[in-house]
């Protein structure tokens, strides 16, 4: 990568301010500048691999667990093991604002449209009313209605008062029991250059201060990942 381009893509990192890394340590218990590594870049890999393997590479994974082949090629990403970090959800608020949408955030779109973020469409009568239960003994109606509200609680809203009482207290519980650790990646910045694509696969979240995409660069993530940045700027 030229050092003019360079220069100009690290130009638009921002340093995050002190009430966004103090937001970060009360959630994660940590920050992307704990990592240990300021950046990764994924720039010119895709010609580097080919160099490398013989053949062309579509696409750069980033994948957990590891190793991946990638990894294994180029020394930069085979600091992932120690960029990946593990949060354990301490409460169903918690979880949402990790991987989720938090309620206060609903209550806002609410307000912008009435008629977004509908929950899916649950057999409230299906659902299990112990407090505790076992997800594999279910039947099978019981298990897609405990599916189908358990996403409802994590991305809609969840009434905090209903989530004290059955069947929802239960639901509750057992979406933080499935939750368990999630892993989070997490590093200062991230760069993906014109023409690359970065896919994250196997990440709850990822953690950067800044993520700055030059051009038809491109990041793919996990259906359930969540991307928490400072800073997002295509340029």
């Amino acid at each position: 990568m030229a050092k003019a381009a360079k220069a100009k893509l690290e130009e638009r990192i921002l340093e995050p301010t002190e009430t966004w890394q103090k937001a970060q340590l009360d959630l994660f218990g940590f920050t992307p500048s704990e990592a240990g590594l300021d950046a990764i870049r994924i720039c010119g890999l895709k010609r580097k691999l080919k160099e490398i393997v013989g053949r062309e590479w579509v696409e750069i994974t980033i994948r957990k667990p590891i190793p991946d082949p990638e990894v294994e090629l180029l020394p930069v990403l085979g600091e992932l093991e120690r960029l990946t970090k593990r949060v354990k959800p301490r409460s169903l608020e918690h979880l949402k604002q990790l991987v989720g949408v938090p309620n206060e955030a609903i209550l806002r779109q609410r307000k912008i449209d009435p008629c977004g973020c509908q929950p899916r469409p649950t057999h409230i009568h299906m659902l299990p009313t112990a407090k505790r239960f076992a997800f594999s003994k279910l039947g099978a109606d019981q298990r897609q209605a405990v599916q189908d509200m358990a996403e409802n609680l994590v991305y809609g809203y969840a009434d905090p008062e209903m989530l004290e009482h059955p069947p929802l207290a239960g639901i509750r519980d057992f979406v933080l029991r499935r939750a368990g650790e999630l892993p989070v990646f997490t590093i200062k910045d991230l760069i993906v250059c014109d023409g690359e694509k970065v896919v994250f696969d196997g990440f709850s979240t990822l953690l950067f201060n800044n993520v700055i995409i030059e051009g038809s660069g491109e990041i793919v993530l996990g259906t359930h990942t969540k991307l928490h940045a400072f800073h997002i700027e295509r340029v």
